[in-house]
């Protein structure tokens, strides 16, 4: 079938959302969100405004688009955990530190904190971005494993995916804006205190003897 004249190819369409995600992540990490400006984004994307805005109605739809494109970018290679046979604690201790490595990723700590410096305007967009950077693909892949566990007869979560989003939180950054961290501990004892609470709170207890 041909395309309608004037109308771009899916390559090209593709390549359309490439430029002006690219363009608007720097935008937003250099200005923030309440100063961006959808001009210098047409600009550096080599696009326009109004293209920008038939793609994306609302800054704010704009802004979660980026946050949702480097998230997934940063966790595409994680790993399956449910396919590593090491004891529990070993695991999370790698989840924890995958979680870690993504939440330390520059571009996306800059974007977190375009959208802290306007929690207070924009409570809504704020709680988005930070569902979003908490509930990441790892978090996935951790409530999966909670999952096989529960049938291995290893553990007992009645909800992984609660389970798994807590722990995403707690050995997560955003520990650390909620006031999570207490004392002097250092980030490595905090993540061993989370991982022992978990194993503590859900390991299936031995069956008792008769």
């Amino acid at each position: 079938m041909k395309r309608s004249p004037g109308r771009p190819s899916v390559a090209e369409s593709a390549n359309i959302h490439r430029r002006i995600l690219s363009a608007a992540t720097q935008e937003f990490m250099t200005a923030g969100y309440e100063d961006c400006s959808m001009n210098r984004i047409a600009h550096a994307a080599g696009s326009t405004k109004q293209t920008i805005y038939r793609l994306y109605p609302s800054k704010e739809l704009l802004f979660k688009t980026v946050v949702a494109t480097v998230i997934q970018e940063g966790v595409a290679q994680s790993a399956d955990f449910r396919s590593d046979p090491r004891e529990p604690a070993a695991v999370l201790q790698d989840a924890a530190a995958r979680i870690q490595e993504i939440a330390a990723d520059q571009t996306l700590v800059r974007l977190w904190r375009a959208a802290d410096a306007v929690r207070r305007k924009f409570p809504e967009l704020y709680l988005e971005v930070m569902e979003m950077v908490n509930q990441t693909s790892v978090a996935q892949k951790i409530m999966l494993y909670f999952e096989d566990l529960n049938r291995r007869g290893l553990m007992n979560f009645p909800h992984p995916d609660l389970a798994a989003n807590h722990f995403t939180l707690l050995v997560g950054p955003a520990s650390e804006i909620m006031n999570m961290r207490a004392g002097n501990y250092s980030e490595d004892v905090r993540v061993a205190d989370v991982i022992g609470m978990f194993i503590r709170a859900y390991a299936r207890e031995p069956a008792p003897v008769r």
